[in-house]
């Protein structure tokens, strides 16, 4: 509990402050960046936690801080009105490589490529054009504790039309 503590407070603070530039013009104009600015802080915290927190308690808290970060990021999207935006999937792309690199290092990779893996389906929600790519998705992301609520936007902002979409939603809940 001190560790969540920790990482919610002190680190969320710095991180929820860049995170919150996600789908900026920046965002766009340098992708990776945004992301890459995230990691440096971590790197840092993750230096000082090192030094005071047991191998154990270390990995606790490299594991709660990818979380954070995880949640913050997407979040972060589901929020945006800017999703169709040339360019979203490709920054999306460099936000993960990114990730995954910062958090390789202190984590095993198998446990970030879950998170990884997550945010790809996303995207491919994101940039589903027809509703059996979205269902595919959706279906996935259901499966992994995203609910119909925080989907729902995106769904209904994709080319299919009402019914479809309606269809989806609900074969999604069944």
């Amino acid at each position: 509990a001190a560790i969540r503590t920790i990482i919610r407070g002190i680190i969320g603070r710095d991180i929820n402050t860049i995170v919150d530039q996600v789908t900026s013009k920046q965002w766009y104009e340098v992708p990776g960046e945004i992301m890459a600015t995230v990691a440096v802080t971590l790197e840092d915290y993750f230096a000082d936690l090192q030094s005071f927190l047991r191998d154990v308690a270390f990995l606790l808290a490299a594991k709660e801080s990818l979380h954070f970060v995880w949640v913050t990021y997407v979040t972060k999207l589901l929020q945006t009105k800017s999703w169709a935006k040339e360019g979203f999937g490709e920054v999306i792309d460099e936000d993960i490589e990114v990730l995954q690199e910062c958090f390789n290092e202190y984590i095993e990779p198998a446990v970030v490529q879950q998170y990884c893996d997550r945010l790809y389906e996303l995207k491919g929600l994101f940039e589903a054009k027809d509703s059996n790519e979205a269902f595919e998705n959706f279906s996935v992301l259901l499966r992994h504790g995203f609910t119909t609520a925080m989907l729902k936007k995106r769904i209904q902002n994709i080319d299919i039309s009402s019914s479809e979409a309606s269809s989806l939603m609900s074969e999604a809940n069944e």
